[in-house]
């Protein structure tokens, strides 16, 4: 990594559209609410192509948004791309360091795409969860307003356990349905 499209003069960077990192697609990740689906699926797509991933924290970001777009194909491999940046060395300076945002990237990847953890305008937790094909069992810990969760995922079911609890209840948005959680 980098990976240059090919006919790119790299001595003329100047002169394309090419970007370092994923600055714009992390920031509608960031403050997600404000931008409808259609704004964050073009520029995704916009940037997806022109992103040199100079960062390690790149294709962790690019995951979770090829998640919420339904690019669920690419959103995996950017997931393998963040998971395999020191265990493989594919930017090839592992020898220097862990890559520290990478690794707390591909976990955001796995809580917040794969676990579809979020919360929304109304301070809500939401859990939206979409598995990879190959994965049947995706489980999580959270804290939440002084609880300990734990999150469970199958294919077709979403398990919420309170592991320590601050005496209240819980409420939880799961497939946009509302469930309490003692």
């Amino acid at each position: 990594m980098p990976i240059w499209p090919d006919g790119v003069d790299i001595t003329k960077l100047n002169d394309t559209q090419l970007v370092k990192q994923a600055d714009v697609v992390m920031l509608m990740l960031l403050l997600g609410e404000e931008f409808d689906y259609e704004t964050k699926k073009i520029n995704y797509e916009y940037y997806q192509k022109r992103t040199m991933h100079k960062s390690s924290l790149g294709p962790s970001m690019y995951a979770i948004m090829g998640l919420k777009v339904g690019d669920y194909k690419n959103a995996y491999y950017s997931f393998l791309r963040s998971a395999n940046v020191d265990l493989v060395d594919n930017q090839g300076n592992t020898k220097e360091g862990l890559h520290a945002a990478s690794a707390g990237g591909t976990w955001q990847v796995a809580v917040f795409g794969f676990g579809g953890l979020y919360v929304d305008k109304e301070g809500a937790l939401n859990i939206n969860p979409w598995l990879p094909e190959k994965w049947r069992k995706l489980s999580y810990q959270i804290y939440w307003k002084g609880n300990l969760l734990q999150i469970n995922i199958v294919k077709d079911s979403v398990d919420v356990k309170i592991l320590e609890s601050n005496g209240k209840k819980i409420k939880v948005k799961i497939k946009g349905k509302d469930f309490e959680v003692n």
